[in-house]
Order: structure tokens, then sequence, then C-alpha cells
């Protein structure tokens, strides 16, 4: 530390050589300098102490702040020349040590550097106020740890700015007794030349100072004017913080930047491990095999549609850091299998083609607006059923193979009633139901040529069915799904339900489990979805919530999957299991938030009923109320390929507005009436969208249908 600097008088005598301040060293490297390293996180120890030691400093470690201060205190004075901390550590964190060293006179010349994965601005404020020489976002980088030496060397050269002592024949100044104007302007002189001094190394014998003039002594004693700032201090101090906050904000974008790229080698050096041991004879198979992992998914690409790939990046890559921090204990190896697997299904399904056309309507009503469809078991047939009181079933064969040709249906009937329904039956496969707006299910039997054949109707419903779906466990069950408010068990073989289970708001979507013949899901207008066991069917053994709007569609994708669409413009899928565990202690009456496995945007969906159909391998496809289909793979939370439909003939607008304000499907609201009211501007409520979707049972044909009665089947590829 720099002495006391005493006001001295300048004698006649010359200053002796013994007390000239001699020139402090300039230069100085990482190899001059010893660093105490602070930091709880052994792995972040490791890697710092590995840069520090690279660039030739000497390093010191300390677990925490307590030893940190041990240390200090155990070792002399200029043992430790730098201390680089950690702010969040526990017992003594990185801040009280900060304090701790500038407390201490014999520490005080010590520069301290703060190092944390936090970058807020305040933490950042209240260290480099506390006295810390620099802020240092963590992972830290080797280009900022090659520079630390400089913070020593300028606390030394600050250091040496001031002279020790002055002696030899200089007198002490007194101001007892009278003095000339020579001899005050002379010592005037000589204490501005100290000042001088005392901001600059000491490099030349004092004595040359009492040769100096009169003059210039006189002019050197007097007071230099300031000029004022031109900006007030208290905006400089505001400009200041700014800075500080947007070089905080850069470092913070730098250091996630580096971190990914360290990530993004890591992952490649996996990747290129596994595709060595790949190519490796197999005895060095054998010896590698236990530690690698990674499956053949990874590096025995199929990828062929690169174009598909590099359009999608921008979706890609924050999915694939996700997956990487989030995944399975954090295991990259995890997360590189599921993004080989998901990069490969992008590749080979990323479009839709269309295989064929045909008109839903007849001459007299080409518009016929498609309501739902559903596949026959065999694939052979499919039906459809609409607003203007007809169900038909057509021959998917025939429509393959004569894509350009006028098609009519194989069968059809015509009901008292707009249908709202369909479903086939898988084992007895001339069977379907349909449900209409009046609450009427009615069982039909498709083999009995092109007339319409009514097996058995079902009548307990107050108001509209919107769904109802057969049992695949069981043939001679199904279950139904009405704006009442109840979900209701039926056999073919009774003429009433079996079970009533009473839902708290209006009932949009039902279906059965495909493995499991007592689970029932429903989607409600309530936001909710629930799940029925029906061996305990008086209470729901699952609420889910989460949607913000009505819940529209309920599909099950295989066994372990529920998907649900609803009219805030996403879809959530759910595991099973998760939502039957949550709920197995008595479901509460606002559901269990459980997080979705996924959620896929990027359709439009906010007043109608748009369809939904999932595959038991992950694909899910929907309609969009700008007329395009959507479909979407199961992990990847954007749409994977899309095709809009035709508009069809143009009718008048007298003509297209009673079937618009007639044929809307729109979920309806607890209260019994529409969330979104039908109608409003012209422009929004006769804009075409699509109103069902339909998988094949086999393959990768969909059905889609529009508010225009056009029917597209349209091949995933």
């Amino acid at each position: 530390m720099a002495s006391a600097i005493p006001l001295v008088g300048l004698g006649s005598g010359p200053v002796s050589d013994a007390t000239t301040p001699k020139p402090q060293k300039s230069s100085l490297s990482p190899s001059d300098v010893h660093v105490l390293l602070v930091d709880d996180e052994r792995l972040s120890r490791t890697v710092v102490s590995s840069l520090l030691r690279r660039c030739n400093y000497t390093v010191t470690t300390a677990e925490n702040g307590a030893e940190a201060m041990d240390l200090l205190r155990s070792n002399e004075p200029g043992t430790f020349h730098l201390v680089l901390t950690d702010v969040c550590m526990p017992e003594v964190d990185g801040i009280q040590l900060l304090q701790y060293v500038k407390q201490e006179e014999n520490l005080r010349s010590v520069p301290v550097i703060m190092m944390s994965s936090i970058d807020k601005g305040d933490t950042v404020f209240e260290c480099v106020s506390s006295g810390a020489e620099e802020y240092l976002v963590k992972p830290v980088t080797r280009k900022e740890v090659q520079h630390m030496w400089q913070h020593v060397l300028r606390k030394r050269s600050a250091l040496a700015t001031v002279p020790q002592a002055i002696s030899g024949d200089a007198k002490v100044i007194t101001t007892d007794g009278p003095s000339t104007s020579a001899e005050n302007n002379n010592t005037s002189a000589d204490l501005h030349d100290i000042r001088r001094a005392s901001h600059r190394p000491v490099t030349a014998p004092l004595r040359s100072l009492q040769k100096k003039p009169a003059a210039a002594a006189a002019a050197a004693a007097a007071p230099v004017p300031v000029a004022a700032p031109l900006v007030p201090a208290a905006d400089l101090e505001g400009a200041k913080q700014f800075l500080l906050l947007m070089r905080q904000a850069r470092q913070a974008e730098a250091a996630k930047i580096q971190r990914q790229l360290a990530e993004i080698e890591l992952d490649i050096s996996v990747v290129g491990g596994k595709r060595a041991v790949e190519d490796a004879p197999p005895s060095v198979k054998r010896q590698r095999t236990s530690t690698s992992s990674i499956s053949n998914a990874t590096t025995n690409s199929t990828i062929t549609n690169w174009t598909a790939i590099s359009s999608r990046l921008d979706s890609l890559e924050p999915l694939y850091f996700d997956r990487r921090r989030n995944g399975t204990g954090g295991n990259s190896v995890s997360a590189l299998d599921s993004l080989a697997r998901d990069l490969n299904v992008l590749s080979q399904s990323n479009s839709l083609e269309v295989c064929a056309s045909l008109r839903a309507g007849d001459i007299a009503s080409p518009q016929e607006m498609v309501c739902c469809a559903d596949f026959a078991a065999d694939d052979r047939h499919f039906a459809t059923v609409s607003v203007s009181r007809s169900v038909k079933v057509f021959d998917f064969e025939a429509v393959l193979s004569s894509p350009s040709s006028l098609h009519v249906p194989v069968w059809q009937a015509t009901t008292r009633s707009k249908l709202s329904s369909v479903s086939w039956n898988a084992y007895v496969r001339p069977h379907l139901l349909t449900s209409d707006y009046d609450g009427l299910i009615q069982l039909w039997d498709a083999s009995a040529g092109p007339s319409s054949t009514e097996t058995a109707q079902f009548e307990e419903h107050s108001r509209r069915v919107w769904s109802v779906d057969f049992s695949r466990a069981d043939p001679m069950r199904f279950v139904s799904g009405s704006d009442d408010a109840t979900v209701r068990l039926w056999s073919v073989n009774q003429d009433s339900s079996a079970t009533v289970m009473r839902a708290p708001a209006n009932v949009c979507s039902v279906q059965f489990s495909p493995t499991n013949g007592n689970l029932v899901a429903a989607g409600c207008a309530n936001h909710r979805v629930y799940m029925y066991d029906l061996r305990k069917a008086n209470t729901p053994a699952a609420i889910i919530s989460g949607p913000n709007r009505a819940v529209s569609y309920v599909r099950f994708m295989g066994p372990h999957s529920l998907v649900a669409a609803s009219t805030d413009n996403t879809i959530r899928v759910w595991d099973v299991e998760e939502a039957l565990t949550a709920g197995s202690g008595g479901p509460s009456a606002a559901g269990v938030a459980l997080p979705p496995r996924c959620v896929f945007t990027g359709h439009r969906n906010e007043r109608n009923f748009v369809g939904l159909s999932a595959t038991d391998d992950g694909y899910i496809a929907t309609g969009s109320e700008d007329n395009s289909i959507h479909t979407y793979y199961k992990t990847l939370p954007f749409s994977v390929a899309s095709h809009r439909l035709g508009d069809g003939v143009t009718q008048s607008r007298k003509n297209t507005n009673e079937r618009s304000n007639s044929g809307s499907q729109q979920p309806s609201s607890s209260m019994g009436t529409s969330e979104t009211k039908k109608g409003g501007s012209s422009s929004s409520s006769h804009r075409t969208f699509v109103s069902s979707v339909c998988w094949a049972r086999g393959g990768r044909h969909c059905l889609a249908a529009n508010s225009q009665g056009v029917l597209s089947v349209l091949h995933l590829k």
C-alpha cells in the first residue's frame, strides 16, 4: 500500500539517488499470476481451473466462500494475485467473499472477478457496486480467462503512480511566521508539482522542481478552469446503467450460443463414435458396443428428403435443445435417438398428395356439407353423413381406381333430421350408427343393397347427439354424447341405455379405448376431458384440464395416448396411465392440469367442428378453418404436412347463406348455447372450412371434406 504523502518544501541541496523512486515493472504475464478459484460445483471448478492452467496461471481451488476466506487468512499477503469466484454458493456466497476481500486492509488490492450462470441485472449491479472488477456469465471461455492478468497489472500500475517518500535536503513546510511573496509563489508551485506527480510514475529527480522560474511557478499555481459537463451527471449514470445492461444481454446471448455450440460438438462426437463402431471389424464392435447405446436410428439414417428437414430447421432447432436439456436424466443419447427417429419420419412423411376428389352431394344439392366420415374395418368402404339428412356409403377401391369419374354411393339412406356423427362396427361390418340433431341414434344395415335398411332406433337423449362410437372390444356396445350433458352406454340388443354418465357441460365427443372395453373418453364444452371407467361410472376416473376453450374432439392414439382438439387452435396429447393415476385419489371438479406430452399448433379452429383423426402409430389429422388439412406426428409439435382443399362451385349468396347458417357446426357451451354465435360478418360466416377428416384404418390414406361438399382422398407420403 502507498504510504501517506507528507507536505514538504524543497531546500537547496540535491535529492540523493537512494531516495529516488524506481520505475515499476510494466510487463506481466499469466505465469506471474496466482489465481484463487472458488466454485461449489465440481464440474465447473474442474473446467475453469483447466482453462486457467492452459493459459499458464497458477491455480488454487476452494469449494466455497468459507474455505476461500480461510486460505486468504492463512497465507501471506500477496500469495494470491486474483480471486475468481462463483456468485451462488452455500455457507459464504461470492458477494460476501467479495465484501470480505474489499474490507481487509491487506487484501484490498487483490482484484475479484465474479462468474455465474445468473445474468439478472440486479445481481450484476450488486457485484459491480461491491467492487468486482468484472462479471462473467457461465460458461467461462478461454478468451475471457486469457486476459484476466490485466486486472492485476492495472492494480499494480495504480499503486506505482504514488511516490513513496521524499527526503534529502527537503524542509517541512510550516505556516508559523511570515513569508515573502516569492517564497509563497515557490511553495505553491512546488505543491502543484507534487500533486501532479502523485498521478504519474516518478521517473526524474525532484531537484528539478526547485529550479523553476518564478513566473512558471505562478502559472502552475494558478487554478485550472474546469469545463461544465454537457450532460448532467445523473443522466450519464443512467446511460452507464443502460450500457451495462446491454452488455449483459449480449454476453448472455453469446454465452447461450457458445453453450449450444459445445452441446452440438459433443453430440457430433457421440454420433461419430457410434458410426466408428458400426464400421469397425466384429472384434472391435464387441469391445465397444457396451460403451455406446445410441440406436441404429441415429446413425443408419434412411433420410432421403433433406429439403423437408432444412425447411423446418427453425422449428427443429429449439426442439433439439429442449429435448437435450429436459430428456430423461438429461441424457443426450436418448435425445439423439428420439430426434433421429423423428427426422426419419419427417423425411418420409412430409406431403399430402390428392388421390381422388368427389362431390358429397348430388345435382340438386352439390354443396352438401359433410359433418362426419368413417372407414369400414377393412377399408373397402367409407361412410359420410351430412346436414342434408343423408348417410352415404362409397366404394373406396373404386374411388381410388377412377379418381376422375363421377362416383355415386353404393348405399344411402335419408333421415328425418340433420346428421352429426357416424361409426362403423369393427366386427359386424355392414352395421353402422348415425346420430342426429334431434337426439335420435339409428343402427343401419348397409348390406341390403342400395335401399336403406334401419335395424334399430335409440331415443333417450333430449337434445342433439354430437358423437357416437362403437366399441372395438365388444361389438354389441356403443357410447353416445349429447348436448343434454350425458354420456350413455348402449347395447344394440336393448332399446334403453345400460348406463348414464352425467357431465357438468355439453358433451361434444366420445370414444372407446381401442383395447380397454371399459374405458371411455369424453370432451366437453367446459374445457375439460373426462375419462370414465364403465365399471364405476358414477364418477369420472379422471378429469383433465388444460384447453382454454371447448374440447370439440377426443381420440385415442393407440391404447396409451389420448388426443384432444379444442377451439383454442390447439391439439393436446396426454398419457392415459398418467391421467388415470392422477385421478385415482378422486378427481376434483376443476380437473388435473396434467402436462401434455405434446401440444400441436399450426391449424386454425375457433368456431367450427373441423374434424380430428388419429392412428395407432402416432399420426394425427385435423381440419382448419382456412379450408386446409394438417397432419402432425406424435412427437413433433408442428405440422409435418398440409394441403388446401378446393372450394367447389360457387352458389348464389342466398343458398350459401342458408346452408352455412343451418349447417355450421359449433361446440356448445356449458349453458347450452354456442360459445361463438352463428352468423357474424358475412366474410367470416361463409368462409369455407374443413368439416371432417378420417384416416383409413390401414395405410396412409386420409379422407377430408369441407363445408362446400368437396370430398378429397389424400395420401401422406
